[in-house]
């Protein structure tokens, strides 16, 4: 009972990002680079499954898979040679920090009072600071991984990079983030090579 009410009081807020360019920030923070320290278990086997798709045209100890490689690792059915090599390995795939929100906070089951988006943090930030009368300062600056926050043009800039096909196979994955949340596909299909 006591649950019931708290979550009746509590004001419900889900912050979210444009599907691709938080695609290409996890990439740029967990996977462009070689895992170190406890890194290794998750990110280096990620990079490990993606050497092995890609016939160990990279060595995950010295470097990173590609964007493009990791676009196909996450868009692409895992092949059963690599599988068998590699408990979990569909769990990899769907790791959270690339994950759709849509799995991760179940939008679509669970009633959000306020839905943010990252583009427009401060001034989201700033409107539950104002409902719940917090006495807190609202400074978003943008804080980054180690390997720097994806913006829009970098990830247009990626984007150029990744096949249409693959673009799509992306989208179908990410749909109802984009639906959802009011993203548009349009302007990663209109960069993307055309073959």
């Amino acid at each position: 009972m006591e649950r019931i009410n708290m979550e009746q009081l509590a004001l419900k807020f889900l912050f979210v990002r444009d599907p691709f360019e938080r695609l290409l920030s996890a990439y740029l923070d967990k996977i462009a680079q070689p895992s170190k320290g406890a890194e290794i278990k998750t990110f280096g086997k990620v990079q490990r499954i993606i050497a092995k798709i890609n016939n160990n045209t990279f060595d995950p100890l010295k470097q990173g898979p590609t964007f493009e490689q990791f676009v196909d690792f996450v868009s692409k059915p895992i092949p059963k040679q690599v599988k068998a090599s590699f408990r979990g390995a569909v769990d990899s795939k769907i790791n959270f920090h690339w994950r759709p929100v849509f799995l991760n906070c179940f939008p679509c089951n669970y009633r959000y009072d306020i839905i943010g988006k990252m583009e427009t943090f401060n001034e989201d930030s700033q409107y539950i600071k104002e409902k719940l009368n917090l006495p807190i300062e609202i400074d978003f600056r943008g804080n980054s991984g180690k390997n720097g926050q994806a913006s829009n043009n970098r990830t247009l800039e990626a984007f150029k990079n990744i096949k249409l096909e693959a673009v799509e196979r992306l989208y179908r994955s990410f749909q109802p983030d984009f639906d959802l949340f009011g993203y548009d596909v349009e302007k990663y299909r209109q960069v993307a090579k055309k073959d």
